[in-house]
Order: structure tokens, then sequence, then C-alpha cells
């Protein structure tokens, strides 16, 4: 696999439709392996908060999403997948669904932990964003959608600083980050550009770049999570929607 196959503007994981179908393959190699850990690696939490909202304790969500994990990097639940079908987040959500379902008719917990997953999941981060979604207003689905969304701007973001630190502007990646609206309380811009040794100018001119190229870089995520016919102004829309709703 190439390198910029690996990668989204940096270091953001391959979350995407096309690495979905390339591992449906009947001899998997270890790149589609590598791929689908990367999709583990991305959307574990979504899928540990819907479990949990589906009324499982802590302790078994955490075993059942390791589970499913580990499945889905084996190549399970991919017969079906299908990119004509729509959306990489509905077909997930579908998958997990099928999973816990299958669990709880067969109440054959023993039967777990036959293989290492490929994502070592911290209880305590998936507990803590977990706590911080709303207690009764969320459906399992809703909550999925809400930590899908989420999780997709923590990785561009990550990409995104990534970038930014290969140029040297790591600093100013991380003093701009608040006036994105992705954080809380910003610093003025007169303190920013007092500590970044710029004027006031250059400091709106680089948080509207910085902007501009979060924005691209969230559109070429979304977009390669979307079906053909599917409307990418409308995801995006829907994705801040979730966002910007209270937590």
């Amino acid at each position: 696999m190439k390198s910029d196959d690996r990668t989204l503007a940096g270091q953001f994981p391959q979350t995407r439709w096309s690495i979905v179908q390339r591992a449906r393959s009947d001899e998997p190699t270890a790149e589609t392996r590598r791929a689908l850990e990367d999709i583990c690696t991305g959307y574990w939490l979504p899928i540990y908060a819907f479990i949990r909202r589906s009324g499982v304790r802590p302790v078994e969500a955490e075993e059942l999403t390791q589970e499913f994990l580990l499945r889905l990097s084996q190549g399970e639940f991919l017969d079906h997948a299908d990119r004509e079908r729509g959306k990489l987040r509905t077909f997930l959500l579908g998958c997990v669904k099928h999973f816990l379902a299958s669990q709880r008719r067969t109440a054959n917990r023993q039967k777990r932990g036959g293989g290492v997953a490929p994502v070592s999941i911290d209880q305590a981060v998936a507990e803590h964003g977990y706590a911080a979604e709303p207690a009764d207003d969320l459906t399992p689905d809703a909550i999925f959608e809400r930590r899908w969304a989420k999780s997709l701007m923590e990785q561009v973001m990550a990409a995104l600083a990534a970038e930014m630190d290969k140029e040297g502007k790591r600093a100013l990646f991380d003093a701009l980050l608040p006036f994105t609206h992705l954080e809380a309380k910003p610093a003025t811009l007169e303190e920013t550009a007092a500590k970044l040794g710029m004027n006031e100018a250059a400091v709106k001119m680089a948080i509207s770049r910085l902007r501009g190229r979060l924005r691209d870089r969230l559109r070429e995520a979304v977009a390669e999570t979307l079906g053909p016919d599917d409307d990418l102004e409308a995801e995006m829309m829907h994705l801040r929607s979730l966002l910007v709703s209270p937590s």
C-alpha cells in the first residue's frame, strides 16, 4: 500500500469505503488487515458508546467492543459491505447492531477472547466520553452518530496538527486552534498576536487559513465515507449539527 493510501493529509486513518471494499478480498493481505485496524482505531468509541447506551454495563461493553473489533479486523461482517448502498457509518452501525443482537441471543460470553483485538481500549477514556453525553435524550443510534462525528473530527484535527508540525508550524496551530470554534474560550487576538510575535492582521489571516484547511480536510474525510448517491453538503450539515449539540 502506498504511503498516501495509509493517510489523509498526514496521519488520518483511512476510514474509507475504499479500504472496506479492498478488505473484502477472499485472501486478505497484511495491507488490508492494517487498513481494517485503522477503522477500528478510528471508531471504537462510537461502537463502545452504542453498546453502552444499549443497556450494557461498562466491563461487558468493553469486552463486547473488543470482540467486535477483533472480528471486524479479521474481515467478518464484510460480505454485505457495498459503497453503492450508502454511508460507511450506516454500514458499521448495522454491523454493531447485528453483532450485539447475536450476542444477546446466544448469551455465549465464554467464547469471547479467542484472539487479540486490534485496539487497546482505555475504559476510563471510553466512560469519560460516554458520561459527557446527555443521560436521557439520545438513543443508541443517536449516540453512535454523535461519537462518530466527534471521532471523525478528532482524526482530522490530529492529521492537520501533524501536517502543520511537519511544516514547522505546530506552535501556530496550537495557538490558533481555539479560534476554529472547536475549543472553548480562545485568547484575545491581541494576546495571541503577542504570543506569536505577529500583528493582529496577520493573526486574522492565519486563522482564516487554518479554518479553510480544516474545512477542506473534513470535506475530504467525509466524502470518503459516503456512497455515490449521498449528498456531501447534507452530510456536512448533519455532522456539524452533531458536533454543536450540547454535550
